[in-house]
Formats: C-alpha cells, sequence, structure tokens
C-alpha cells in the first residue's frame, strides 16, 4: 500500500505540472489541443497503473483479514467492520488484547512458585518452570537469575537435598547461583544416579542366572545315582535264581 501511495503522489505531481501546462495553453490559445491529449494520456496511463497496484494490494489485504477471521472466536468477531483494512483489524486487536492482563500474571506466578519437582526425571518439569519464567518476562515482570535458582532449588524433593546443600557450599555461589546453573546440577546429579540404578538389574540378573544351575545340581545327582540302582538291580539275581 506504501509502494502504491507513492505512485500515485508522484503521479499526482506530474499530472498536475502538465495540466498547469495544458491550462495555461488553453487559456493563450496555443496547442490547447496537443497538451491536452497528452495530459489526458498520461493520466490514464496513471490511473491504470494505481489500479492494478491497487487489486494486487485488495487481494493481499482479503487473505489477510480471512486468515484473522478464522482464527477469532464468534464473540470476537465484531472488531472485523465493513470497508476495515487487515493492518487496522490488527490494530484493533493488538489494543484490545496486547496488554498484559494482571490475572494472566499472577496466574503464571503462582503456578511456578507452586512448583515441585516429583523426583523423575526433572527436565521436563524444569522446562515447565523456564517457560514460565519467559512468559512472565514477555509481560514485563522481571525475576532475578539468582531468584529464579532459590526457586528451583526449593522446588526440589527431600530425597535431592543434598543437591541443594552442595550447590550452596560453592565458593563463587554469588556468580553461580543462576537457574541454568542450577538445571545444570540437577540433572547432572540425575544422570549419575540414573547409571548408578542402571547397573543393579545387570548384577541381579547375573545373580539370577546362578540360581537356576545351582538348584538343577540335585536334580543331576539324583537321576545317575537313579540310574545306577536300575542297574544294580538288574544285574541282581531275581526270586528263585540262584
Amino acid at each position: 500500500m506504501v509502494s502504491s501511495d507513492a505512485v500515485v503522489l508522484a503521479n499526482a505531481g506530474t499530472l498536475g505540472s502538465r495540466w498547469w501546462k495544458v491550462s495555461y495553453a488553453c487559456a493563450t490559445n496555443s496547442g490547447c489541443d496537443r497538451h491536452t491529449q497528452a495530459a489526458q494520456a498520461a493520466f490514464l496511463a496513471a490511473q491504470h497503473a494505481h489500479d492494478e497496484l491497487y487489486a494486487t494490494w485488495n487481494i493481499a489485504n482479503g487473505k489477510a483479514i480471512g486468515a484473522l477471521t478464522l482464527r477469532l472466536t464468534p464473540q470476537l468477531r465484531h472488531y472485523q467492520t465493513a470497508n476495515i483494512t487487515a493492518q487496522q483489524l490488527w490494530i484493533n486487536l493488538e489494543r484490545a488484547f496486547g496488554a498484559p492482563s494482571m490475572s494472566a500474571i499472577f496466574a503464571d506466578f503462582k503456578v511456578v512458585m507452586g512448583s515441585k519437582l516429583s523426583g523423575g526425571n526433572p527436565v521436563p518439569e524444569i522446562e515447565r518452570m523456564a517457560e514460565l519464567f519467559r512468559r512472565l518476562a514477555l509481560n514485563n515482570f522481571l525475576i532475578a537469575d539468582a531468584l529464579q535458582g532459590l526457586m528451583l532449588l526449593a522446588a526440589l524433593p527431600p530425597k535431592w537435598d543434598s543437591i541443594a546443600q552442595l550447590f550452596m557450599q560453592r565458593t563463587n555461589l554469588a556468580q553461580a547461583l543462576t537457574f541454568p546453573n542450577v538445571r545444570a546440577a540437577i540433572t547432572q546429579e540425575y544422570d549419575l544416579r540414573h547409571e548408578a540404578q542402571g547397573s543393579r538389574p545387570f548384577l541381579l540378573s547375573a545373580a539370577a542366572r546362578t540360581f537356576p544351575a545351582a538348584a538343577t545340581a540335585p536334580t543331576a545327582a539324583a537321576a545317575t545315582a537313579t540310574r545306577r540302582q536300575e542297574e544294580v538291580l538288574r544285574w541282581m539275581p531275581g526270586e528263585g535264581e540262584e
């Protein structure tokens, strides 16, 4: 739309100069027809170019309005008035809903204050807290990075209190107490514990494989003794055979 306006203004200046010449020529009765025809031809060419630019803009504007309207609930479609442009519709929506509401800020703050890690995989739960902090920051409600780190440490379950104790013993705590550093310490500790727990099933399975062999040993000895007894009975003379 800006480019078409510029074209119209430029053409308007040119045509204005030409129409002044036409008026002067007609007033002095010198070449009125020639200047009139030239000015009319220039005016028609500029009008044709403007019509093409306007048609292109009108198609794009209609598509933009349609895309916005499809994403509006029926209760909000009254913002689309007749002869409104997509830019004007966007400005109206931004004025109505662009400013953050304190209720939304309080809802996010309440959730992040009540966040607690379950003791399982901490990555999804920590990312949830990070997303809440980002949303609060976008709404101009900034929380200091050190306070974010403390809130993450406070969200640890009781069985992970050792992580908080070790982290708070750092010599550079004033610089290290940040949300990313606390997140890295928690995930690293979880990985170490997960690897340690992952080795136990292997040991249990190895021990379990030894028990069946020990359990089958008496069965094999009993079978051998039974075979020997059968051989002895076969060679022993029966009743009346002496």
